[in-house]
């Protein structure tokens, strides 16, 4: 059996190479050698079992996202809309909010409200702010896309084929939510600055998802005989 060498600058792309058609491979890093297996049971819910990362919704039964992810999500986005409802109405009847078509002021007075959502579907209201009738300053949500034939693949940006691909999902970080992760937050809303911050989020949870598809996860098995798990492409880190 062939031994792969970490020194090298595509170790990464031999091993997976070689896990695609082998169960077992040797490596060898700082004079050690290891073997490395396919980690088969590696799943999107596991590896996006951490803190800090975006609310993900998706239904389909090629990809599903968090648990309760559109609850959370709709919840996110009715909390900026209420509160820009009681900004510019501060007389509004307290059980008014993003959902009723009209404003009720306490005075009896009535107003189209300019935050209506038509829907409480995640898909419905990411389709009003792209006809730009509600605008989000405090929540940044973006569309996943994603191409179907014979597997499947996920991204942030439309694939060229109008028949297999489409939007399978969304995900969405709030300034609440960057402010729970720990973040100096001193606007009431996303500076360019929080876009950028949250842009690379999304990347890297989307990375991680198509890590999975991709088989990129391994087992690593240590002198002592216990196995760790890795991504391919962070091995050496995992070794002692």
């Amino acid at each position: 059996m062939s031994v792969i060498d970490l020194g090298a600058s595509d170790y990464s792309l031999m091993l997976h190479n070689e896990l695609i058609e082998k169960s077992e491979v040797k490596v060898s890093f700082n004079d050690k050698t290891y073997s490395v297996f396919r980690d088969d049971g590696m799943s999107i819910e596991q590896v996006r079992d951490v803190d800090n990362k975006a609310l993900f919704f998706a239904e389909s039964r090629y990809l599903t996202g968090d648990n309760d992810a559109e609850y959370w999500m709709l919840s996110e986005i009715k909390n900026e809309l209420n509160g820009k409802i009681r900004k510019r109405f501060p007389t509004a009847h307290p059980a008014c909010d993003c959902l009723d078509e009209d404003i009720e002021l306490n005075n009896g007075r009535s107003y189209k409200n300019p935050y209506y959502l038509e829907s409480e579907s995640i898909a419905d209201v990411f389709s009003q702010i792209q006809r730009g009738e509600i605008t989000l300053t405090q929540t940044m949500i973006v569309p996943v896309y994603a191409y179907i034939h014979s597997d499947i693949t996920v991204s942030l940006n439309p694939f060229g084929c109008r028949f297999d691909s489409g939007i399978i999902g969304f995900m969405l970080v709030s300034l609440s939510m960057l402010k729970e992760w720990g973040h100096n937050v001193k606007t009431g809303y996303l500076t360019s600055k929080h876009k950028s911050l949250i842009q690379t989020v999304f990347d890297s949870e989307i990375n991680d998802i198509e890590s999975v598809f991709r088989n990129k996860y391994c087992l690593v098995q240590h002198e002592d005989g216990y196995y760790v798990s890795s991504h391919i492409d962070h091995l050496k880190e995992n070794l002692h």
